[in-house]
């Protein structure tokens, strides 16, 4: 199952059918669901193979703050410098059943998602898979535009082991798509490169469809060959993480 929050100024009541509206401008390309059952709390979404998305509205924010604390985890409180604000009073819950953890669905989940953040006019979506909340202009705006949106499926963890090296770590890409989460580490002088070459390595392997295996070479350049090694991640020793060391 593939489950997202999608954090509301205040509650509104369901409206299938101004999500899919919602869905057919944003994604005029891609096949959507229909409306099978809506009564204002909760929609019913059917997709032509027969999986169901619902959508429930739940008029308060999500608990314990979670949602809240886990704007800082999202890139784009990375790229801005400080993690914005995540503040809500309501939040719809986004499920797609079944229990396939691919691509393709994550996909059509994911732009479900950005139609709910579209209708609604939402604040942010919260991935709990990811660890992360990403504010809405953000997380529309790369789903929209990005064919493997992967900056909305992980959260990004950062640690300074010393004065001239940080490391980035992906949080949820194993729960989400069934690949190991990266960890990646570079010299700080580098500034915001090494992170985009993260998402690039993400991205790679998700089109394979495969974890880069254990001694394969990456590289930013076809003379660059860093081997990939697995080592247990630094927040949950019981995984195993692909590392990844830039010169």
């Amino acid at each position: 199952m593939h489950l997202s929050f999608v954090l509301l100024d205040r509650p509104y009541d369901v409206d299938g059918a101004a999500v899919l509206a919602s869905y057919a401008r944003l994604f005029p390309q891609h096949v959507r669901p229909l409306v099978a059952s809506c009564d204002g709390s909760t929609g019913d979404l059917r997709w032509p193979d027969g999986r169901s998305t619902i959508i429930a509205i739940m008029p308060a924010p999500v608990p314990n703050g979670e949602a809240d604390s886990a704007a800082a985890l999202s890139l784009a409180a990375l790229s801005s410098g400080g993690a914005p604000s995540a503040a809500h009073a309501a939040h719809l819950t986004v499920a797609s059943l079944g229990d396939d953890a691919t691509v393709e669905s994550l996909l059509a989940h994911t732009r479900l998602v950005a139609a709910c953040v579209d209708a609604y006019r939402a604040v942010a979506v919260y991935e709990g898979n990811a660890g992360a909340t990403h504010p809405a202009r953000f997380y529309v705006d790369v789903v929209t535009s990005v064919e493997v949106p992967v900056m909305v499926w992980t959260g990004v963890s950062v640690a300074r082991p010393s004065a001239a090296r940080i490391e980035f770590l992906t949080l949820g890409m194993e729960t989400n798509v069934g690949v190991p989460d990266m960890l990646l580490s570079a010299r700080t002088s580098e500034g915001n490169e090494p992170l985009l070459y993260l998402f690039d390595l993400l991205t790679y392997v998700l089109q394979r469809g495969v974890a880069i295996p254990e001694g394969n070479t990456v590289g930013r350049t076809a003379r660059e060959k860093i081997p990939v090694r697995y080592v247990p991640s630094p927040i949950d020793p019981s995984r195993k993480v692909a590392r990844v060391d830039l010169p």
